[in-house]
């Protein structure tokens, strides 16, 4: 008995704390730099390749670094640069959640044979929850703009508006009530301005091809390849032209808190944010959305957003002119205004200011007594 029990305490020690919290998912590949943090622990540590790490275990990947993770029910998962999730798992029947921070997530996931309307896999962010069955997608949250923002590359993608607040075990019973579900080419988001996400749209079919291609989310420069890109992107656009489309869109509607976009735009990815095509832009009735030109920006090799020359997207705020920018002119100042006339639903609203006390002096305690509440 005695030796049954050394050899117990022996296993435990060489398997780690790890063991005893149930290992959830292990790096693949890892490009850069990246920490980890697990419970129990008081120090972060550096992630380690072929590593297996346990639930509540958080993942923060450093500028231009990436890993790739793998799910013990077979999903794979890549965080982008500058990134940070918590790996989690639902006891009562192992589905797999991800706590999405802040940055940017692709992944993978496979559908179960047993249970095809089941989601095996949940994606939380403080604005909303993803609901993944069998599919490949790309989702990012951005804190400053507090928006959640989603592409499907593969299958179908449930999105819902979801208080943080909320609990986890109710994130089943909102996706089935709110949920939104975003098939291949198409995006949505969930921002404070909205009361649930907006209507799914088609993006750019160029745009879709290079996001799909790229497997690092920006971390390291790869070089398209010009002919595979070519070839991916005949293929999209003929599987686009057969699906349908919401409206033309353009329609915001405050009463309710909707927002349908006109199709065809470009999303950028590091805020979230969507940029809609102009009014004037001419729509392609084959592949059902407007043409997206140079007006509202144009997208690098890796199907990241590149805004019109002398102006900046910046996260919640807009269009702004870029400080940086050697051309300043009138004309870029009326583009950015312009340009974010069709953010609807996206820009963060200034906080109104706290009412000013006209009291002065000795009155101070009154203004404690009758205002205070009011402000918090």
């Amino acid at each position: 008995m005695f030796h049954r029990l050394v050899l117990f305490v022996i296993i435990f020690i060489a398997v780690g704390p790890s063991y005893a919290y149930g290992n959830l998912v292990h790096v693949v590949k890892l490009r850069g730099t990246a920490t980890q943090l697990g419970p129990g622990m008081h120090e972060a540590k550096d992630v380690a390749l072929h590593e297996w790490y346990p639930k509540d275990t958080s993942i923060l990947t450093g500028d231009k670094s990436f890993v790739l993770l793998k799910y013990k029910n077979g999903g794979n998962l890549t965080l982008g640069p500058s990134s940070k999730v918590v790996v989690d798992e639902a006891k009562e029947n192992s589905q797999a959640i991800i706590a999405l921070l802040t940055g940017k997530i692709k992944a993978s996931v496979e559908s179960s044979k047993a249970n095809a309307t089941a989601s095996k896999l949940i994606v939380k962010t403080k604005t909303a929850a993803l609901g993944v069955r069998g599919t490949s997608f790309q989702t990012s949250y951005n804190p400053r703009s507090n928006i959640t923002s989603l592409v499907t590359f593969k299958g179908k993608v449930a999105l819902a508006k979801f208080e943080n607040n909320k609990p986890i075990t109710k994130v089943d019973q909102v996706l089935k009530e709110k949920a939104v579900e975003v098939t291949k080419g198409e995006y949505a988001g969930v921002s404070d301005n909205l009361a649930v996400a907006t209507t799914p749209v088609k993006i750019s079919p160029e745009q879709f091809t290079k996001l799909k291609l790229n497997e690092t989310l920006g971390a390291t420069e790869e070089k398209l390849d010009e002919k595979t890109y070519q070839t991916e992107l005949k293929k999209d656009m003929a599987d686009l032209a057969s699906e349908s489309t919401s409206e033309k869109g353009g329609t915001f509607k405050a009463s309710t808190g909707s927002y349908t976009p006109r199709p065809g735009g470009l999303v950028d990815i590091e805020s979230g944010m969507y940029v809609p095509p102009p009014k004037d832009a001419e729509f392609d009735s084959t592949l059902k959305v407007y043409k997206a030109t140079t007006a509202i920006g144009s997208v690098n090799d890796d199907g990241s957003y590149r805004p019109p020359e002398g102006l900046k997207l910046e996260p919640g705020k807009g269009f702004v002119v870029n400080p940086d920018a050697t051309t300043k002119s009138e004309e870029v100042t009326k583009l950015a205004t312009d340009l974010n006339q069709n953010l609807a639903g996206q820009l963060v609203q200034p906080t109104p200011p706290k009412k000013k006390s006209t009291l002065e002096g000795k009155e101070d305690d009154a203004y404690e007594r009758y205002f205070k509440k009011e402000d918090l």
